[in-house]
């Protein structure tokens, strides 16, 4: 059976079609991220239409950032980044908080 028409891949052939290394792979696994997978015996398989749904799952619009380290550990920062009225809105309360300070602070200080 060609690879096109496999229900059933193998860890090789998602890393190939998803363009990454298995190292990373098995890293997305570990913080179970990664595609279900099946298990007969030893052998590991994902099924195509799973790894296909997990890979339109992780697909992120052209505007909106990539989850990165700085929004993994910073929930509020990830809700900022994502909604652009939510980040407008603090940026306003930071100035106006900002300019609160400036008044109240004395001269040369």
């Amino acid at each position: 059976m060609s690879e096109q028409g496999a229900v059933l891949l193998t860890i090789s052939e998602v890393c190939r079609l998803a363009r990454m290394c298995k190292r990373t792979y098995h890293r997305l696994q570990e913080l179970d991220q990664g595609p279900a997978e099946i298990r007969i015996g030893r052998k590991v398989l994902i099924r195509r239409d799973t790894f296909e749904a997990w890979l339109r799952a992780r697909e992120q619009p052209a505007n909106v950032p990539a989850p990165d380290a700085a929004t993994d550990s910073n929930p509020e920062l990830a809700v900022l980044l994502a909604d652009p009225h939510a980040l407008r809105a603090a940026l306003l309360a930071f100035e106006e908080r900002e300019a609160a300070k400036a008044k109240t602070t004395p001269e040369g200080k």
